[in-house]
C-alpha cells in the first residue's frame, strides 16, 4: 500500500496519516468533519499557548493563566490523540502508526507538571479569592 504522509509543525497542526486507497472517506464528511473539528481545537489551543508565551516574555503570566494553558491543552491533546486512533480504527492500535505513539504520549501529560486537578483547583482560587 502507498502511503501518503503530511506533517507540517508551522503550518498544519494536526498531522494525517491516511492510507492511500482509503482516502476517499475523506469525501464522505463525517472522517473530513472529525479532522475540520481537530485541527479548529489544535488552531484555538495554540492561540492560547501563544497569548501565554508572549505575556510570559513581557514578566505578566500569571500562575491562573499558566494552569489553564496547561490543563486546557493537555486535555486537547488526549482528546485529539484518542480520535485519531479512533479514525484509524484497529490500526490505531499498532504501534507502526504514529497515531498510536502519539495517545500513549498524551495519555502521561495530564500528569506531569502537576495533575490537571490541581491546576482545576489554582485556576478556582484565582476565581474565588482574587488578589487585591
Amino acid at each position: 500500500m502507498k502511503r501518503i504522509r503530511h506533517q507540517s509543525i508551522s503550518n498544519d497542526p494536526v498531522p494525517h496519516f491516511i492510507l492511500a486507497p482509503y482516502s476517499f472517506l475523506l469525501l464522505l464528511g463525517q472522517v473530513g468533519h472529525k479532522l475540520a473539528e481537530m485541527k479548529t481545537e489544535v488552531c484555538v489551543g495554540r492561540a492560547f499557548v501563544d497569548q501565554c508565551i508572549d505575556l510570559h516574555a513581557q514578566h505578566k503570566l500569571d500562575s491562573a493563566t499558566a494552569s489553564m494553558a496547561k490543563y486546557w491543552c493537555t486535555d486537547l491533546q488526549s482528546s485529539v490523540a484518542d480520535r485519531g486512533v479512533q479514525l484509524h480504527g484497529g490500526w490505531g492500535y499498532m504501534w507502526e502508526y504514529p497515531v498510536c505513539k502519539a495517545f500513549v504520549d498524551a495519555r502521561v501529560q495530564s500528569i506531569y507538571g502537576g495533575a490537571n486537578e490541581v491546576m482545576k483547583e489554582l485556576i478556582a482560587r484565582s476565581i474565588t479569592n482574587p488578589r487585591k
